[in-house]
């Protein structure tokens, strides 16, 4: 039998409806009805993400597979009918190119902005949002919570985490990170190797005391772990255990963490966690997902959002710390050439867009617009120049 590729398809061959699927997702049949019938999603990006997340669990449940899952929910979505970003495009934007040194001394500038440039927190750009999410990082380490950071790639999320620790070295804060090994680290072991709990333990062991004999039995590994982060704790230490990557983690490993954010005394946690992943990681933790319902709840998700009306002030810091100005450098109609640049459409009117003005993307376009208009002779980056420039 030829397997169902569409989702309303799918519902007829496992004999349920759109009601059931609806429930399962925690929304209205309407919203399904719309999704199935029309293609159209909620715009509320949460609310689309729970129900794509509620739509695979809900089809795992009746034994299909992920990849035909996946296939039925990507023909649900619309197609691009506006795209100002084409995939051939969107790979040349996630591909870095240097600026030449006839473009740095063209526009005055001591070195290149967007390359190599974070050697230190003051070349950390902070928009009001990534202020937020930095101060609410730090009380997670600070209380030892839960907290999940989630970005496309290129959105900040690494640089965040540098920060992070720079601020901790430099304030002499008691907080101690544990960071397990994630290199080849996958979602199965048939793809590469998992993230198991075992490894997690092993890490904090060999963090608070990296001269000690680990311990051969689970059980004792526990032990021995728990001794530590209460005897770290009594000298005044907090712990943060942060895992990059976070979007590989399998359901047990996910299942564990809550375990581990629960090791204490009353309400004195020993150790907060935080997870560092991209978009993938928001379908595992979704609310309806059985697997991990327990983790969801307790897990506070920050999304990175693109730069948006922070383009400006994203780009005159880049270039400010390279002894430049902006003004210097870019027309002033530039920066909505470039949010324009970035964003792709769904439908003729413009609506349900998608933004990937994130500070890596927007740092390669940049460079190769620079690089362009040197090349024809312009003084200044045009918005014509960026149109064409990728």
């Amino acid at each position: 039998m030829t397997t169902p590729t569409t989702l309303g398809s799918l519902l007829r061959h496992h004999k349920t409806n759109q009601a059931a699927l609806a429930a399962h997702c925690g929304v209205s049949k309407a919203s399904i009805s719309l999704v199935i019938a029309k293609q159209q999603w909620p715009s509320t990006e949460h609310v689309a993400q729970q129900i794509e997340a509620g739509i695979f669990t809900f089809f795992t449940g009746k034994l299909v597979a992920s990849a035909d899952i996946q296939t039925a929910i990507n023909l649900a979505k619309p197609q691009p009918i506006i795209n100002a970003v084409n995939p051939t495009e969107e790979i040349m934007l996630l591909q870095h190119e240097h600026l030449n040194e006839e473009t740095i001394n063209h526009f005055g500038l001591k070195n290149d902005p967007f390359f190599g440039e974070m050697a230190s927190m003051q070349d950390v750009y902070f928009s009001p949002e990534l202020r937020q999410y930095f101060e609410r990082i730090w009380n997670v380490a600070k209380t030892s919570g839960f907290a999940a950071v989630v970005g496309e790639s290129g959105s900040g999320k690494s640089t965040l985490r540098k920060y992070f620790e720079g601020k901790i070295k430099k304030e002499g804060a008691p907080i101690i990170i544990i960071q397990p090994s994630v290199l080849g680290m996958e979602e199965n072991d048939n793809k590469g190797k998992t993230l198991k709990a075992a490894s997690i333990t092993e890490a904090i062991i060999r963090t608070l005391a990296p001269s000690a004999v680990i311990k051969s039995t689970q059980e004792a590994k526990s032990r021995q772990m728990t001794d530590l982060l209460k005897a770290s704790a009594e000298t005044g230490n907090k712990h943060v255990l942060i895992i990059e990557e976070a979007q590989c983690l399998p359901p047990s490993t996910l299942k564990h963490l809550k375990r581990y954010g629960e090791l204490g005394e009353g309400f004195d946690n020993l150790l907060g966690v935080i997870l560092i992943g991209q978009q993938e990681l928001v379908m595992r933790l979704a609310p309806n997902n059985a697997e991990v319902r327990e983790v969801a709840q307790r897990c506070r998700i920050f999304m990175l959002k693109p730069l948006g009306a922070n383009l400006e002030g994203y780009l005159k810091h880049k270039v400010s710390r390279a002894g430049g100005k902006v003004d210097a450098i870019f027309d002033g109609a530039v920066y909505d050439a470039i949010r324009e640049k970035l964003t792709t459409s769904s439908n003729k009117r413009g609506a349900d867009s998608t933004s990937i003005c994130h500070p890596l993307v927007v740092n390669n376009l940049v460079s190769r617009a620079m690089n362009y208009a040197v090349m024809l002779g312009m003084p200044k980056v045009t918005p014509e120049v960026i149109q064409e420039a990728a």
